[in-house]
């Protein structure tokens, strides 16, 4: 016992006299995370290695995230493609931040998160209505659940959804049901496949159940769901009656029997 009284007096000494070296570990953190969004050590990348860098650095210096620039040079490079066309990619991305980087500020948000600024350039890419997108932009408060919602608004475009409904959705899910973001293109995807309607009348019956039941999006897409054996149970055939019944215009087009 009184050799660990000794020995935890000892450890309280060295920390009250000798401080942590907390700006040391800051300072390995910051260049760890440098050197993560390092351009690449190939040979390959010789003829234009200074054109990247000089991207890359003035990305930095414009406030844009850098690490997608070299998961773009990377990718290249996995693929095979030219030196120049990998510069020409690299340059292509930092604009697309770039542009993604000046709407986020023109819609409230002045310092963006990188995941957002890269969901926003990701989106434009794709071809999603931004302006349709600019009410969620300015609306939803937190970045990160703002970064989900444009990859939904993303994945939802490039599956051929109207960018005006789907934006409605989308942000209506992120307001009142952001952790089930996730699961709002294969509900979707499920009422659109299961009730055979088009994509602009899938998603208003995900919607106008999301308002009905308070936000919740797996109650809506199980209701929309119910809303679609219903009509089919209902709907009558062809003819305009129901299954098994026969109208006059069809009983008076009968053979009658020959004598």
């Amino acid at each position: 016992m009184i050799r660990r009284g000794i020995a935890a007096a000892a450890v309280a000494f060295l920390l009250a006299v000798v401080p942590m070296p907390l700006p040391v570990l800051g300072a390995s953190a910051a260049r760890a995370a440098e050197a993560a969004a390092a351009l690449p050590d190939d040979a390959r990348l010789a003829p234009v290695r200074a054109a990247l860098q000089a991207t890359l650095d003035q990305a930095r210096r414009d406030g844009l995230p850098d690490g997608p620039i070299v998961g773009k040079v990377r990718e290249g490079l996995a693929k095979g493609a030219s030196p120049e066309a990998i510069r020409a990619a690299a340059l292509r991305l930092a604009a697309s931040l770039g542009a993604a980087d000046r709407f986020l500020k023109t819609h409230r948000r002045p310092a963006a998160v990188p995941e957002l600024v890269r969901a926003v350039a990701d989106a434009q890419a794709a071809g999603v209505d931004m302006e349709a997108a600019a009410a969620m932009t300015s609306s939803v408060a937190a970045d990160a659940v703002l970064a989900r919602a444009i990859d939904v608004l993303t994945d939802l475009a490039l599956r051929g959804y109207p960018g005006r409904r789907a934006a409605l959705v989308v942000g209506e899910v992120a307001g009142h049901d952001p952790s089930a973001l996730g699961r709002v293109v294969t509900g979707v995807e499920e009422i659109r496949s299961q009730r055979t309607i088009s994509r602009a009348d899938a998603l208003e019956a995900l919607g106008r159940n999301i308002s009905a039941g308070g936000g919740s999006v797996d109650a809506a897409i199980a209701r929309a769901l119910e809303d679609g054996d219903r009509a089919g149970n209902a709907s009558p055939g062809k003819s305009g009656q129901a299954p098994g019944q026969q109208g006059n215009a069809g009983a008076a087009k009968m053979k009658k029997p020959k004598k």
